[in-house]
């Protein structure tokens, strides 16, 4: 098994998934049942086609506005390239020292650490939306992260649907060294699914997680996998694949350390962020966005300070790079302030905006007034109905 630094008797373990969160899944899980029955919702006309050797990607724009997504960016200590279409032209609050095409460190190391990583941006696909408004919604693009050493490679998070697994597992193979391990951030299938066939790819790796995020992947996974079947249909991996429990703190990448470090709140807990010391990175599952609307409808209000808990975590790592679980294809990994700032930010303006909301429409015009740059609208009014939904439900108990 990777990694030493035991630590088993860990301290400030969360053993639990939101309620909340599972209640909404299951009434998602319903609404898909009566709304398609056995069929499957999705078009392959609403699936982003790429060309592998660019990485540019090319597909249905909707709210994806007017430039060209991409793929894969390659993020080294002096250097992350980028390869986009139209950029969107830099907003105030974001840094950049590029053009859109490639973003260059503006404070280099002295010497080039002897590790990298390499970050997959997955696709961004349509399914029918079950909410009014726009008839498809979308999914945010999901991010793996390969940290390649001299002769080794290990993988954060794995993607679900079979194009972007097998297209990940194509960039692990043309690095020409061993993939070691499999490390799951959190019990989401976006980030779980594909270690069935990767597994299968490459027999020799370990995957890897906290023993109660397995826990908590074995409690939902039948749900999730009807759930992501009705959305994607045979476009996304099935199977029963679990990664190993895993009790230690740390990974590493030819004798380079990976620490994984649990945070008490992201979109669902338990969850947990990976730091990467010898290149200043953070790994964040889906505890920072790029660019992309935060999932707050998994979590309840009580909740939310939590995640700002977690926030506070990742800064004071002071890291040069995060990974966003979920971002723009065109997004900056070097962003680092933007990234903390937004995602701060967003938690407290949807809070704020929760309290005061007639309805969940209320709720989503406030917020998308408040971030139009934002992508995904769609997980904005998943957040919306499902924390009106639990407003309601709330008070109605407390008025008994």
């Amino acid at each position: 098994m990777p990694g030493t630094g035991g630590d088993a008797e860990r301290t400030n373990t969360r053993r639990r998934t939101s309620r909340a969160g599972g209640d909404f899944l299951r009434r998602a899980v319903s609404f898909c049942r009566s709304t398609f029955g056995d069929s499957s919702p999705f078009c392959p006309t609403g699936t982003v086609t790429q060309h592998h050797e660019s990485g540019v990607c090319s597909g249905p724009r909707d709210m994806r506005k007017s430039w060209a997504p991409c793929f894969l960016s390659v993020i080294e200590i002096t250097l992350s390239i980028t390869l986009a279409g139209k950029p969107r032209p830099p907003k105030a609050n974001q840094p950049r020292t590029s053009g859109g095409h490639m973003t260059i460190d503006a404070h280099p190391t002295a010497v080039a650490p002897p590790i990298r990583a390499t970050v997959y941006v997955g696709r961004w696909p349509e399914f029918p939306s079950p909410f009014p408004g726009p008839e498809t919604g979308t999914f945010p693009p999901c991010t793996s992260t390969i940290v390649s050493g001299p002769t080794e490679v290990v993988l954060i998070d794995a993607q679900y649907l079979k194009e972007d697994v097998r297209d990940l597992g194509d960039l692990i193979e043309r690095t020409g060294k061993t993939l070691t391990t499999i490390y799951v951030t959190h019990a989401h299938p976006d980030h779980y699914l594909g270690i069935g066939p990767l597994m299968e790819r490459f027999p020799d790796a370990k995957c890897i997680a906290l023993p109660h995020i397995v826990e908590a992947m074995k409690e939902n996974n039948e749900e999730y996998a009807e759930q992501f079947g009705q959305m994607f249909g045979d476009t996304v991996v099935t199977g029963n694949a679990l990664p190993d429990p895993f009790d230690g703190d740390t990974f590493f990448v030819d004798g380079s350390p990976l620490k994984i470090i649990e945070v008490e709140q992201a979109d669902i807990s338990p969850t947990t962020i990976v730091h990467i010391p010898a290149i200043d990175a953070v790994v964040s599952g889906d505890a920072i966005y790029n660019e992309i609307h935060p999932m707050l409808g998994l979590s309840t209000a009580d909740e939310w300070p939590d995640w700002l808990g977690t926030v506070d975590v990742v800064e004071n790592l002071k890291p040069r790079m995060i990974v966003a679980g979920h971002r723009r294809p065109d997004g900056d990994d070097y962003a680092v302030d933007m990234m903390i700032q937004q995602t701060r930010s967003y938690i407290k303006e949807f809070a704020a905006a929760y309290n005061v909301a007639k309805d969940a429409q209320d709720l989503i015009g406030i917020m998308s007034a408040k971030f139009p740059h934002h992508g995904n609208v769609w997980t904005l009014t998943f957040s919306a109905f499902s924390a009106i939904e639990m407003r309601t439900t709330a008070g109605a108990t407390s008025g008994q």
